[in-house]
């Protein structure tokens, strides 16, 4: 639609959008998502898992057989705070759609980037039909992604060489022991970051206090549900092997790599070439960890079978 502005108009629009502020657009982006998923949230019927996760909703627990317990708390939040509970479930839904976007915009920021670098992360997440479609359900699914995101932010933020570097580690703690609650393979993550740092010159990050203090208190969040698997004798060990049994067997080497890039096709270009920056770029060193990060989870899921 650009194009069918005269060349006055299109100067008018391009001064606009440089007056304005990363805060701008990553705010236009996250409503923008939060908008569209709100408006279409009742044009289709819910998913049978959905109807799994509200029910749970209405037995709290501190776990279920094939779930941690977040997703059931969020299911009875909807019902108590909307007099429809489809709709409730999914306002969260797509209210982690639009946070993801702006953590997404924050770490860019983080990272130096400027206007058109918050555009294009923002845009990159905003149009992506694997994003959006897993936050229009209701589903572990989405809070997993922006549970791994809030991670990647404050790992990023940890790994910076600041007088707050290792302050860090207490939120990432908390992020992934809440995210533990939610689905239990953010430990794939919480692996990584460790093995990332000891491939790096950061090591030095996890001999330290903050490191300890985070590691108690990530515990103190997921003792609840630990100790309500063993009390069920740890349903979540005949979950996984049933899900290896039936689902996980079909899962590939090569289809697992290139899911990879056809999930997120529109964005390969940027992950790719960022990842590179991380293990290339010699005025990036302090990168590396996340490069390493990247490689160690996929290694981790690979040999695990993961989707």
């Amino acid at each position: 639609m650009f194009f069918l502005f005269n060349r006055k108009q299109k100067l008018i629009l391009l001064s606009n959008f440089l007056d304005m502020k990363t805060q701008h657009i990553i705010a236009f982006f996250a409503l923008l998502t939060f908008t569209v998923h709100l408006v279409v949230a009742k044009n289709y019927e819910l998913h049978r898992d959905e109807l799994l996760y509200i029910a749970l909703g209405q037995h709290l627990d501190w776990g279920y057989a094939s779930v941690p317990p977040f997703i059931g708390v969020l299911a009875k939040l909807a019902s108590i705070f909307f007099t429809d509970v489809a709709f409730g479930v999914k306002f969260f839904s797509g209210l982690a759609g639009a946070i993801l976007i702006i953590v997404v915009g924050k770490m860019t920021e983080d990272l130096g980037g400027k206007l058109w670098a918050v555009f294009l992360a923002c845009s990159a997440v905003a149009l992506s039909v694997a994003y959006n479609r897993t936050a229009w359900l209701f589903q572990p699914v989405v809070f997993d992604i922006l549970f791994w995101t809030l991670a990647a932010f404050f790992f990023l933020r940890l790994i910076r060489n600041t007088s707050a570097s290792e302050k860090q580690w207490l939120p990432l703690s908390i992020i992934f022991g809440i995210g533990f609650l939610n689905k239990y393979n953010i430990v794939f993550m919480a692996a990584a970051c460790i093995g990332a740092l000891l491939l790096s010159r950061q090591r030095r990050l996890i001999y330290n206090k903050n490191f300890f203090i985070g590691l108690f208190v990530g515990l103190v969040i997921i003792m609840p549900n630990l100790f309500w698997q063993g009390q069920h004798n740890f349903p979540v060990i005949s979950h996984m092997a049933e899900l290896r049994e039936n689902q996980l067997i079909h899962v590939n080497i090569g289809d697992f790599l290139a899911n990879q890039l056809l999930m997120n096709f529109h964005a390969a270009p940027i992950w790719i070439t960022g990842l590179a920056v991380c293990f290339f770029a010699k005025k990036e060193k302090y990168l590396r960890p996340i490069g390493w990060l990247f490689i160690i989870t996929i290694g981790l899921f690979i040999i695990g079978s993961g989707k």
